[in-house]
Parts: structure tokens; C-alpha cells; sequence
């Protein structure tokens, strides 16, 4: 294997934070006269929170209302049931503790704000074993634009080619691939169909599959 760093994507692979995202999209849009419905957000899954608004805010012609407002009170939301509700997937520990000692670099993008990456990272005391982590609200567009994986390695001081990415969604993963990574998916919930992640280098339904060998057998792009 001659990877260097390892990225992981946040909701839906490092927490369980699907469920209360839907619901606190649902809850927050309807509130400001988006009338989105749960089944509805799983196709923006993955996409930053600004982007979605205004997806939904176009969609049902509301560009009227006041985007910043409710981004405001969405990720306040967020935060707090992070701290309440959010559990940590099996295998998060264990698959870092064992990057960790292959000599990997470690970093996380999402597409979720600077306040809510920081909120997980500390609830969750993870600093110990990341070597940097961003949001793409700081890039020009979000994923699927690969911009947040690029700039995530450029972070680490690695190469895109030698990094592999943890993904959980199909707007995630075509991120990691487009910015030329080896890319590992774990559904979140199997509502895409399969053939949605025929992209993906490695599929597993949770990290605690990822042994050594497993890791070992891969190989970044063009090697």
C-alpha cells in the first residue's frame, strides 16, 4: 500500500447524525415555508447546508426568504442535538487507532459548518488522532465538487492520488473520486440503489470491516 493519508467524510460515517439532520431540516424549512418532507432530503444528502436552502428555496419559489436566518437556526439546531443525541459509529476508534499505527495521516471533510465538525471532534475527542479537518463552506462549491478533498490533502501535505477517502454518500464519494482518490463507502441506509456507488473502490457496510489486509490490498489510482 503506498497511501499516505486517510479522509473521512463526518455525518453518516464518523456519527449517526442522519436521523436528526432530517429531522431538524424538516422541522427548520417548514418553519420558513420550504415544505420539504423527510423522504425529500435524502437527495440532498451530502450537500453543503447553503446549497440545499437554496436548492429548496428555487424549488418551491421561495427565494423571498432570508437564507442566512434559517442556516443560522439549522446549524445552532444541529449543534445542540450533537451534543445531545449523536452517538459514534462502530469501528470510528478502532479504524483511526489502527491508521494511526500504519502511518497514515488523518483528516476529516464535510460539507457540515466549522462549528458542528468542531462540535463532533470535541464531544467525541478525536483531536488526538486528526491531523487537520475542513468544511467545504470554505471552498466555492460544495460536493460533489471535489474542491474540499483537494484542499483537505493539500492540508495534510499529500498528495490527492495517495490519500483514501470514507464516504457514505453518492455526492461524497463522486467528491473523492473526482479529486482522484481511492475512495471507501459505507451506505448510511441503503435507500440509493446499489448501482449508485459502482464508483467506489471498496464497499463495506461498517468500518469495523476494514482490517489491515483489507487496507493493504488497495492501491492508489494509476499504481
Amino acid at each position: 500500500m503506498n497511501f499516505e493519508a486517510a479522509i473521512f467524510d463526518m455525518d453518516g460515517v464518523i456519527i449517526d447524525s442522519e436521523p436528526f439532520w432530517q429531522d431538524e431540516e424538516v422541522r427548520v424549512y417548514n418553519k420558513y415555508g420550504l415544505p420539504v418532507t423527510l423522504e425529500q432530503t435524502v437527495t440532498t444528502r451530502g450537500l453543503r447546508t447553503d446549497e440545499i436552502v437554496s436548492h429548496w428555496m428555487i424549488t418551491f419559489g421561495r427565494e423571498d426568504i432570508q437564507k442566512e436566518e434559517i442556516l443560522q437556526e439549522l446549524h445552532a439546531a444541529i449543534v445542540k442535538r450533537v451534543k445531545q443525541d449523536a452517538t459514534l459509529l462502530p469501528g470510528v476508534i478502532e479504524t483511526m487507532t489502527l491508521l494511526k499505527n500504519m502511518q497514515l495521516k488523518i483528516a476529516i471533510a464535510s460539507s457540515s459548518a466549522d462549528q458542528i465538525i468542531d462540535a463532533v471532534v470535541d464531544a467525541f475527542e478525536l483531536r488526538p488522532y486528526l491531523n487537520a479537518t475542513h468544511s467545504a463552506y470554505h471552498e466555492r462549491r460544495g460536493k460533489p465538487d471535489p474542491a474540499v478533498y483537494i484542499t483537505t490533502a493539500t492540508l495534510l501535505g499529500v498528495s490527492p492520488q495517495k490519500c483514501i477517502a470514507v464516504e457514505d454518500s453518492v455526492n461524497g464519494m463522486q467528491a473523492a473520486k473526482a479529486a482522484g482518490m481511492t475512495c471507501i463507502v459505507i451506505p448510511s441506509d441503503g435507500r440509493e440503489p446499489r448501482m449508485a456507488f459502482e464508483q467506489a473502490d471498496l464497499r463495506v457496510s461498517s468500518l469495523l470491516e476494514l482490517t489491515k489486509d483489507i487496507l493493504l490490498s488497495l492501491h492508489p489510482l494509476g499504481v
